[in-house]
């Protein structure tokens, strides 16, 4: 029984975070994100939204160079559905989007060999921003989803690689507008990242 408590006291100290073990890591991303499904029943994403161009910054702690739990923040413009430009541009107004998300994260890599490889779960909060000249509609919600991406080392602590996600959301409330029946949207997000591991 003692050996068995020292066995594992031993295995447990092994997978502990350490200083050599346990990395913090920055991280950028730029994307393009393109929507599909609804903002809320009988109201399709592509009435609205053609696309979203997501600048997101990721951060948290890399454990045995195989776990990654953090958190991350994305901010960046919309693509104005065409249709709606064209209402837009004949009643002599702008319009603009932006769309705002912040979550937490989980990643994962396989050991050895493949360790270039990564992917994971990430769950957060969505905001859909839509001006119309002089008017504003914000759509919030929640959002969950899946990615993945490959990483080139191109200095000891800089990696950068492409990447991909697709994420599932609702909005849940509005401000400016209304919400009917809710609906659930996606999005099929390409890009770039680029991670610094402290």
């Amino acid at each position: 029984m003692q050996k068995l408590l020292v066995t594992m006291v031993a295995a447990l100290a092994f997978l502990a975070p350490t200083q050599a073990r346990a990395v913090i890591f920055l991280g950028a991303r730029v994307g393009y994100a393109m929507p599909s499904g609804d903002v809320q029943q009988s109201a399709p994403m592509k009435n609205n939204i053609s696309a979203n161009i997501p600048i997101q910054v990721d951060a948290g702690m890399s454990v045995l160079s195989i776990l990654s739990l953090g958190v991350y923040g994305s901010y960046g413009p919309t693509s104005i559905a065409k249709d709606l430009k064209s209402s837009c541009s004949a009643l002599g107004v702008s319009c603009s989007g932006q769309n705002l998300r912040f979550g937490v994260q989980a990643n994962l890599r396989p050991p050895l060999i493949l360790n270039s490889l990564w992917g994971g779960v990430f769950a957060g909060l969505e905001r859909q921003k839509l001006s119309f000249g002089s008017s504003d509609a914000t759509y919030s919600g929640w959002e969950t989803g899946l990615q993945a991406g490959y990483d080139f080392s191109v200095l000891p602590f800089i990696k950068i690689g492409p990447f991909a996600s697709y994420s599932f959301a609702q909005f849940t409330s509005a401000s400016g507008a209304t919400i009917g029946t809710k609906a659930q949207h996606t999005a099929l997000t390409f890009g770039l990242r680029g991670l610094f591991d402290f």
